[in-house]
């Protein structure tokens, strides 16, 4: 059985498309659970609405990570065998699970499987093509091309984006919860490399195709998005990467790229909140300061 895990927040009318475009593909042993961190499904419609789901209200928004370790730890109590994280913002064409699901029934090490996403528009735009990790600049993003192949059923690769994973429920026993640390953003990278350390197999599927509207809910560009992106940055770097990585990016990182960003936002683009929310997560960073971003 495997466990669908969606995060809401504030997104109901995404994540009632992404679950209807998982019913389509017809496949039994799906189980439908929906963490509600904006407090704002009406829960009983959506669970009549849809067979085999489950919507979970902590009260409160528990970040991305709190949401799916609250939707694991159902899963898990469910006896799914698997967990399939998904943005509420993606959206099911073809059977995309069953590549996934293939390769981590053939290959035993594989903790998580991870699609190709594309966006949803006409272009069908690679968006995450397999996932790399820059340590020397702290960067771990998705390959905006098809570069990455497979000579086998998969590629091992260091990062799997949290939009799309499939996870063996036997690794999360022994990995244990996201980092909720993070709050937002980089969880997934950092979860990634807890896998690694314990020996469990990140596998990239190619030919597996999902379809993510990026734009939709992420808040790009946001004073929230900018303050995660440049804290946790320094967290994940700090958590994970060599010694002899971390002078070269506090350097780049407090010499170049926040000079840069804050020129950007403040004085090119004049949004002199985002330069703040800039280097307010940096100085965060540096702190050791985690949680949701303060007010």
């Amino acid at each position: 059985m495997i466990a669908v895990i969606i995060v809401d927040y504030h997104s109901g009318n995404l994540t009632r498309r992404a679950l209807a475009s998982l019913v389509t593909l017809g496949r039994d042993g799906l189980r439908f659970i929906v963490v509600d961190n904006g407090d704002s499904l009406d829960a009983a419609r959506m669970e009549a609405d849809f067979p085999h789901l489950a919507v979970l209200k902590p009260g409160r928004n528990l970040g991305f990570a709190g949401g799916c370790n609250l939707g694991m730890v159902r899963a898990l109590e469910y006896g799914a065998e698997y967990c399939l994280l998904l943005n509420p913002d993606t959206r099911a064409e073809t059977d995309f699970i069953r590549p996934l699901l293939a390769a981590m029934e053939a290959e035993p090490r594989i903790g998580i499987a991870a699609p190709t996403i594309l966006q949803d528009d006409q272009g069908r735009r690679v968006t995450d093509g397999g996932g790399l990790v820059n340590w020397w600049s702290g960067t771990a993003r998705g390959v905006t091309d098809r570069r990455l192949r497979a000579e086998g059923p998969y590629l091992e690769v260091p990062f799997a984006t949290g939009a799309a994973m499939l996870i063996r429920s036997e690794a999360i026993k022994q990995v244990g919860p996201m980092d909720e640390g993070y709050f937002l953003y980089y969880e997934d990278s950092d979860y990634c490399q807890a896998f690694i350390q314990k020996g469990w197999k990140i596998g990239y599927l190619p030919q597996a195709e999902l379809l993510h509207a990026t734009s939709s809910v992420s808040g790009r560009g946001s004073e929230s998005y900018l303050y995660y992106f440049a804290r946790n940055r320094i967290r994940f770097v700090r958590r994970w990467a060599r010694w002899y990585h971390r002078p070269v990016f506090l350097l780049f990182n407090g010499m170049v790229r926040l000079p840069a960003m804050v020129a950007l936002y403040g004085l090119i683009r004049r949004r002199p909140v985002a330069a703040v929310a800039i280097i307010r997560g940096f100085l965060d960073g540096i702190r050791g300061n985690s949680g949701p971003m303060p007010s």
